[in-house]
Order: C-alpha cells, then sequence, then structure tokens
C-alpha cells in the first residue's frame, strides 16, 4: 500500500511536468508564428502570456528565452 502511494505521488510530479513542458511548447510555437526573435516582442508576449495564461513571472521568461530583468525593464524617456 505504503508503496503505491509512492507511486501515485511519482506520477502526480510527472503529470504536472509534462503539462508544464507542453504550456512552453505551446508558448513557443505562438511565439515562433510571429518570429519573435528580438527581446523586446518577446517580453510583450512573456506579459500577454501572464495575463492570458495565469503562469508566473518566471515561468513565462523561461518559456520565450528572456531574463526577468528584461521582462521588468521599463523605459526611460527622454526628455
Amino acid at each position: 500500500m505504503k508503496r503505491l502511494k509512492e507511486l501515485e505521488a511519482v506520477n502526480s510530479r510527472l503529470k504536472k511536468m509534462y503539462a508544464e513542458e507542453r504550456l512552453k511548447a505551446d508558448l513557443r510555437r505562438e511565439a515562433l508564428e510571429g518570429k519573435l526573435f528580438w527581446p523586446s516582442p518577446r517580453r510583450e508576449m512573456a506579459k500577454k502570456g501572464v495575463e492570458k495564461h495565469g503562469i508566473s513571472i518566471r515561468f513565462a521568461c523561461v518559456a520565450y528565452g528572456i531574463s526577468e530583468s528584461c521582462y521588468r525593464y521599463q523605459p526611460k524617456l527622454s526628455g
């Protein structure tokens, strides 16, 4: 019985990992359709992913291949 519970826990973790990887792949595919190679458009896609899919900022940054500092970057207006 103990072994069965351990296997169920492992199975649950694997299902969660698979779901995360599947979501990353979907996000990357979406980004590649728009050919977003520069950080600025990828940052915008990451922000949309956070809002649309409810994913974490860290997860979005990993999925789109940008740093968290790039995600949080706010350009200064020249004046």
